[in-house]
């Protein structure tokens, strides 16, 4: 007799098991670009991760190179004050004459210094911060704690 000649029977695997194999292996190759592609933009996205980081770190070096003011010599700030002052952002004269009287009660208000009447602050600074000596010393004088008697 004449046997068929096949493929399939030389191989030793039936037309069911080829195409789960095949099967297979286009899944796998589905699965190797998928990653292949998420792999890609993943990279792609990360240069301009560091430009944005090399973006913030001048900022910060401009903040660390200006120094911080004495608030003490503003009338109603002790070393405290100054101190959460500082921790808030707040660190110069200019800071804090561009500081709204209200952030400053907000600020002493969680800090648990209610007591304190921030009021004058701003246009003490304001004159500190221009050098105006002389005009802060009157303003000062009709001080008492900081606050306008």
């Amino acid at each position: 007799m004449l046997q068929r000649f096949s493929l399939w029977a030389l191989v030793g695997l039936t037309l069911a098991e080829w195409i789960s194999i095949g099967l297979i292996v286009v899944v796998v190759a589905l699965l190797a670009f998928l990653i292949f592609i998420w792999l890609s933009e993943r990279t792609s996205q990360a240069p301009s991760s560091e430009k944005q980081v090399q973006k913030e770190e001048p900022a910060k070096v401009e903040e660390a190179i200006v120094s911080p003011d004495d608030l003490t010599r503003i009338e109603g700030i002790g070393p405290q004050v100054s101190l959460l002052l500082s921790d808030k952002g707040i660190r110069t004269f200019e800071a804090l004459a561009n500081t709204q009287v209200s952030t400053l009660q907000e600020i002493l208000r969680e800090a648990g210094l209610r007591f304190i009447d921030p009021s004058t602050w701003p246009e003490q600074a304001q004159l500190a911060a221009k050098g105006d000596w002389d005009a802060l010393q009157s303003l000062q004088e009709e001080l008492k704690g900081g606050r306008r008697m």
